[in-house]
């Protein structure tokens, strides 16, 4: 998927390969230095290891470019992170997971632009 400042293919919605997190892990140095805000991802309880921080960071720029550019899909963005949180209080600590919630999203929009194409 090329979108924002990612202007080569990357893996979606995520990698598998090798050669593929290496792209990914390369894309996220780079939106980290034009968005210092995503360094707060180290404190979502399932990022533990850098490999896992810069997934998150690529699954965040994703989510937050597609809720850009297609507004209209924010409820749907805004129902998985609902249910997410439900069940985080449900079964476990009850933080705020991004990661897994722009993950999820991500798996979903897969599946809706894949349908729509």
């Amino acid at each position: 998927m090329k979108i924002g400042i990612i202007k080569y293919d990357l893996a979606f919605p995520m990698p598998r390969t090798f050669w593929e997190k290496h792209k990914w892990h390369k894309a996220a140095k780079k939106i980290l230095k034009i968005k210092p805000e995503y360094e707060k991802l180290w404190q979502d309880p399932y990022v533990e290891y850098l490999e896992d921080f810069r997934e998150a960071v690529i699954c965040t720029y994703f989510a937050d470019c597609i809720l850009e550019e297609h507004p209209e899909l924010k409820p749907e963005y805004e129902r998985i992170k609902k249910e997410e949180k439900e069940y985080k209080l449900r079964v476990n600590d009850g933080k705020e997971h991004p990661y897994i919630v722009n993950a999820r999203f991500l798996g979903w929009y897969s599946d809706y632009d894949a349908e729509n194409v």
